[in-house]
């Protein structure tokens, strides 16, 4: 089979896009300025997350970037005095929160070394000295790997797991010390990728309980991990009808953290937690590069720690701007989810003053202080108006296609903007006749449509499974997170795979005329095909 060119398929679809924007947009000279600004937007991002084939240029101009941002990182702070006391207060008083409430008979400690230590787990990715991404394979690869400094923890940490305490009497396990991450490049859009390093295996496990107890903190003082990017998008969307709010985003934001910031805004111990964990030093293309920031992205404490510091400063300029604040952040006018900061927009020039002085760059063009047009955690608003593009992933696949159809149906419903030319080749990807589904169906399925029938086909997600024998039981261990039965030949493990997508028949509930829901006035339900081409379906349908 002739393999797909991925970049003829983004040039296709590009050009399609421009083309429907730039007849429509002649076509409508009265054209109202939201729905001038979206089209705009979409022109500009819909390939946010486009992947293309492994491009050794993309790749060459990743590293080099690194390579750029690794030597500027700063090797000291000069943050005022200020700032310094109230965002180191902040965050001991967050991290003191959460241990007392891991261990009530922990007063005014900032860690609870147990607590951290039994709360480790594998990554889903692969690791140095394995490819294999599953538990059972990572528990049973054979050696600890480590950096030399990390090794105590891990020791202390396999101490205190009962099943891998047991599974360490049994097995002679060695230490393998590994004293570099290894550097790779995912893609990021169309025309970038970035770096991210692959960790040893026992670094990563207890890189992501350090992270996780961060996580805790950010809760105690009510920036939750887990929702605050909706919270964020809620405050984008504010601070674009007010003005009020200011969203601010920094470049390389995670590359760019320094030790020298980390050591003196966080607890002693927290610094030697992260010193212990981090890896010293990279490989790029074989290359050994010692590490002059913190962490790099692929580091399981990365996200929350920058979360957490960033929050910090953010309370420091408050303490600076409301006198006698005492550990209190406003959650209606400030929030940080990573590089992500809202605070009020008169406090926009003093907080870029402060990242500078901690050596961090604010992206000027992605930082918004004025105007009626706000951006955080991927929600774009303008005027209170919901202008975010859709974003196409891969249109490579069968699966791929019908996200990025249902994506432009959406899209196009909410704006009232038709794209037949971006339609019509998304439909010509297909192999086929197209699959429509009703609207409660996943994206990936089929066109999300009124026109879907009774009896309907659609996509589903097939997960192909392996069995595993395992004949001592003590291996048990070993298959956390797996599904496991026993017999009298031992214990049998089914291992999870990657999912492939095969086409069922399905039919609608009784009761159901056609695929519409209840909620089919809200605009995610704009039926896209009538209203291109009326009663009838499309071409190929």
């Amino acid at each position: 089979m002739k393999p797909v060119d991925h970049s003829a398929v983004y040039r296709s679809f590009t050009e399609n896009l421009q083309g429907d924007i730039y007849d429509f947009t002649r076509n409508n000279p009265d054209l109202s300025y939201f729905n001038v600004f979206a089209s705009a937007r979409l022109i500009e991002r819909a390939d946010k997350r486009f992947r293309l084939d492994n491009d050794d240029s993309l790749e060459a101009n990743a590293f080099g970037e690194f390579l750029r941002v690794n030597a500027t990182v700063v090797k000291s702070v000069t943050l005022p005095e200020d700032v310094i006391s109230n965002a180191s207060d902040f965050i001991r008083h967050a991290l003191e929160l959460y241990t007392k409430r891991i261990d009530p008979s922990s007063v005014q400690s900032c860690v609870n070394m147990t607590g951290l230590l039994t709360s480790w787990r594998f990554g889903p990715g692969a690791t140095i000295g394995t490819t294999q991404t599953h538990f059972s394979k990572k528990i049973r690869s054979g050696k600890i790997r480590c950096t030399s400094k990390a090794y105590p923890l891990v020791r202390l940490a396999r101490l205190l797991n009962p099943h891998v305490r047991v599974f360490d009497d049994q097995h002679d396990t060695a230490v393998e010390f590994v004293e570099a991450s290894k550097m790779s490049t995912v893609p990021k859009n169309a025309s970038t990728r970035r770096t991210i390093c692959t960790e040893p295996l026992w670094n990563m496990s207890l890189q992501l309980a350090a992270g996780t107890y961060i996580e805790g903190a950010l809760r105690e003082v009510k920036n939750d991990i887990t929702i605050q990017a909706d919270l964020n998008k809620e405050l984008a969307r504010i601070g674009s009808i007010t003005s009020a709010l200011c969203t601010i985003d920094l470049s390389n934001a995670s590359d760019m953290i320094s030790p020298a910031l980390i050591r003196i805004l966080w607890p002693r111990e927290w610094y030697q937690i992260f010193d212990m964990l981090r890896s010293p030093c990279t490989l790029v293309q074989g290359a050994r590069v010692e590490l002059n920031m913190l962490s790099t992205m692929g580091n399981g404490f990365t996200f929350p720690m920058m979360t957490l510091t960033l929050l910090s400063l953010c309370y420091a300029l408050a303490c600076r701007k409301e006198k006698g604040r005492r550990y209190y952040l406003d959650k209606g006018r400030i929030g940080v989810f990573g590089d992500d900061i809202i605070i009020p927009s008169d406090w926009y020039d003093d907080m870029c003053q402060i990242l500078s002085e901690c050596g961090l760059v604010v992206n000027n063009s992605k930082s918004y202080s004025k105007g009626l047009f706000r951006e955080s955690c991927g929600g774009d608003y303008y005027c209170g108006v919901d202008v975010t593009p859709f974003y196409v992933k891969d249109i490579t696949t069968q699966n791929g296609v019908y996200v990025a159809i249902n994506q432009l149906r959406k899209w196009s419903g909410f704006h009232r903007i038709p794209l037949p030319k971006t339609y019509d080749y998304l439909i010509g990807l297909l192999k086929g006749k197209p699959l429509y589904v009703p609207y409660y169906e996943p994206d990936y399925s089929g066109i999300r449509s009124k026109h879907c029938p009774r009896r309907y086909y659609n996509l589903q997600v097939d997960v192909r499974r392996s069995n595993l024998r395992f004949a001592h039981p003590l291996d048990i261990l070993s298959v956390l997170g797996n599904y496991c039965t026993s017999s009298a030949r031992g214990f049998l493990i089914t291992k999870r795979a990657e999912p492939v997508y095969i086409i069922k028949k399905s039919r609608l509930p009784k009761g159901y005329l056609d695929g519409s829901t209840l909620c089919e006035q809200s605009f995610e339900d704009q039926d896209y095909t009538c209203y291109l081409y009326g009663d009838s379906l499309p071409k190929g349908a």
